[in-house]
């Protein structure tokens, strides 16, 4: 914990999940980056999150596996122990309740991407293009921002492409401002300046993965 008491947890590589232990590796996902200020009755930005996207008997395993964990104690409960954002049983036993009280009462409602994990979660494959394609590597290879959208496009299938740019088109559909788009596509791997408003460049992004230029030597109508 910091000296406010509150303890972020930073991303890494999975741990091997022990028997009965699957619903809090995904927490502990939930929770990268984020504080796990979780108090009785208000459940934090993280928890919220990952509560949003929960269902009840995911949510109550989650409960139950926390109170598992709390009741074997951190020492005895290993690696899995060191990746969730805090092994006092005070927090876990707390988080317990909140998924307890999502089940009673009732889940968060819908709302617009908060967490780093949430905006991965609703966007993933948007996420993946742009992080593995306009991250802090794309001046060193590629020429301009359509060069990287066609190697990504000649690397996917139809598939992807169509699941991308659905994709896009229900981030745009959020009405999101352009500081707000900005801070999304930071979430989503986002490490190079864009050459349009995010708006446009999302949509332009969308056009071309939807009409993508025809490979070399390929008849007529044949771009994939």
């Amino acid at each position: 914990m910091t000296e406010q008491g509150v303890n972020e947890f930073q991303s890494g590589p999975n741990p091997d999940p022990d028997p009965g232990t699957s619903h809090l590796l995904a927490l502990a996902q939930a929770y990268a980056g984020q504080a796990a200020d979780d108090e009785p009755g208000k459940p934090s930005a993280a928890l919220t999150a990952y509560l949003r996207w929960s269902d009840p008997p995911a949510a109550a395993a989650t409960a139950a596996e926390l109170r598992e964990l709390a009741s074997r104690g951190a020492q005895s409960a290993g690696k899995l122990a060191s990746w969730l954002p805090s092994s006092q049983t005070s927090w876990l036993l707390t988080v317990a309740d909140l998924c307890e009280n999502a089940v009673q009462a009732g889940f968060p409602p819908a709302a617009d991407p908060v967490t780093h994990w949430e905006w991965n979660r609703r966007f993933p494959d948007l996420g993946q293009l742009i992080g593995c394609y306009f991250s802090q590597d794309f001046p060193d290879e590629f020429a301009g921002h359509d060069e990287a959208i066609d190697a990504w496009s000649a690397s996917a299938g139809g598939q992807a492409r169509a699941r991308v740019t659905g994709q896009i088109r229900e981030l745009l559909a959020l009405g999101l401002d352009d500081a707000e788009l900005d801070g999304g596509l930071a979430e989503l791997g986002l490490e190079v300046d864009l050459p349009l408003h995010p708006a446009d460049w999302l949509g332009h992004v969308a056009a071309r993965i939807a009409a993508p230029p025809a490979q070399p030597g390929a008849p007529p109508g044949a771009s994939g």
